[in-house]
């Protein structure tokens, strides 16, 4: 809403924006929803509305677009679709445009209520070690605002920079663990920057991860095969950046209770382990701090047959929680009673 708002109000240079909201359908437990964004602005022309929400397109005057790098209506475009609907719109040249999407949403009380509340819950308060620096390098600030806003609570600190000149400059002042950079910025894009990075000696090994809306594989290989650590899809999933930042800085993460130590030393008596090369092989991603393909792994052993769940239930609740290394030791201790039984 706040990106469909900001176009509305950055192309109508008089007349109005409205924003309307319409109620759909009522039950119990749902309210379906109708959102709309109407100015009287410039309008899209109708040669323009079939590009209009693909990544890094921009339409209409050239001189309302220094703020935007084409990005915003492709991701809200996405979010709208991970909630199951798409974006509409209706313009005229020189009269105006009306953007609009439904989306059938839980009814706040019914929700609250039916949440189950686990007191045991352990939340996550930072890392261990050093506090560590990532360099944010994008060319909106909602895209910087976000990642500032993750990674702050959690004891990172956080420098930004909106293009690749002002992002080499940080780089060498603030000599930052890490960078994020977008793709499209402003004089150099995110590839240059990266170029740039990786030959200048004293911070060429400095992790860096591309983010960007773009995620068939062969962007993401394309940003790989050019010197990046790692990609990250935007919108961004907080629980994707935590592994990433955890796999590459080499965090282990530090939360307000002990529940999950017990967990992670304590071996389920009824549960039935899997061959010793599949506990090897999750072992291995665990070392790697490669949780997204431990979390796969323990899906589709659970999958082919129902009796590892209580073996996989306890490492997939730690993975949650980004627990590397105590899955490490759970797995270890389960290789080492394997072996004893060998004994």
């Amino acid at each position: 809403m706040i990106n469909l708002l900001g176009n509305a109000i950055k192309f109508t240079e008089r007349g109005s924006v409205t924003l309307g909201v319409d109620v759909l359908d009522v039950s119990a437990e749902k309210t379906a929803l109708r959102f709309r964004v109407i100015d009287t602005g410039a309008g899209i022309a109708e040669a323009d509305l079939a590009k209009l929400f693909q990544s890094f397109e921009q339409v209409g005057d050239r001189q309302k677009q220094a703020e935007g790098t084409g990005l915003g209506l492709a991701i809200s475009q996405r979010i709208v679709q991970l909630m199951g609907t798409e974006i509409q719109v209706k313009s005229h040249l020189g009269k105006g445009s009306e953007f609009s999407f439904a989306v059938e949403l839980s009814r706040a009380g019914s929700w609250a209520g039916s949440q189950p509340i686990n007191q045991e819950t352990p939340q996550m308060r930072g890392y261990s070690g050093p506090r560590r620096l990532i360099l944010v390098v994008d060319a909106l600030r909602d895209n910087r605002a976000v990642l500032r806003h993750l990674l702050e609570p959690l004891d990172f600190r956080v420098v930004e920079a909106e293009d690749g000149q002002a992002g080499l400059a940080k780089l060498q002042e603030a000599r930052p663990d890490l960078v994020i950079t977008g793709i499209s910025l402003p004089g150099m894009d995110g590839f240059e920057f990266l170029q740039h990075i990786r030959t200048l000696e004293p911070l060429q090994h400095i992790p860096l991860i591309i983010s960007s809306p773009a995620v068939s594989l062969p962007e993401q290989q394309s940003a790989l095969s050019k010197g990046a650590d790692a990609f990250l899809a935007q919108p961004v999933d907080a629980k994707v950046l935590l592994e990433l930042l955890a796999s590459h800085l080499k965090l282990a993460w530090v939360y307000d209770d002990k529940a999950l130590d017990a967990m992670a030393t304590a071996v389920p008596a009824d549960s039935i382990l899997p061959p010793n090369k599949t506990l090897e092989a999750l072992l291995d991603l665990a070392m790697q701090a490669n949780l997204r393909d431990l979390r796969q792994t323990l899906e589709a052993l659970v999958n082919s047959d129902n009796a590892y769940r209580p073996f996989a239930e306890p490492i997939l609740q730690l993975a949650k929680q980004f627990q590397a290394e105590e899955i490490e030791q759970l797995l270890q201790q389960y290789l080492n009673q394997e072996l004893a039984h060998v004994e």
